[in-house]
């Protein structure tokens, strides 16, 4: 079974966000504050001037505007893929893509409500 070159695999659509994330890493101390690029209902992606492992564990923080309020979104999820690949001491930034694997459903529909404003003309 092959699978077309340059397919779109996503079934959760995407939307650039630039938002303040708090992510809380294993091990760390606080939370670490990171700027996300976009997200969609399954995860977000984000630039981090750290390597952090794939399939590493995240609980995040972010607040979604919908409206004329800020809304919360509280999740956890792992570390689907990072650019580069390796830890490399010569990058100044990583991009890393996460796949939620919890979410309560207030967070989701806060996320979802978000998205669809997103999307609308």
């Amino acid at each position: 079974m092959s699978e077309l070159s340059g397919a779109e695999r996503r079934h959760a659509e995407r939307v650039d966000a630039q938002l303040n994330l708090q992510v809380h890493l294993p091990l760390e101390e606080g939370p670490t504050s990171l700027q996300m690029l976009n997200v969609s209902s399954a995860g977000v992606y984000f630039r981090s001037k750290r390597y952090i492992e794939p399939m590493t564990k995240l609980e995040m923080e972010f607040d979604v505007p919908v409206g004329d309020v800020q809304l919360p979104v509280r999740c956890e999820g792992i570390i689907a893929r990072i650019i580069p690949e390796l830890p490399d001491p010569s990058v100044d930034e990583f991009d890393v893509a996460v796949f939620f694997t919890t979410i309560d459903s207030e967070s989701f529909e806060n996320l979802e409500a978000y998205i669809e404003g997103r999307l609308q003309p």
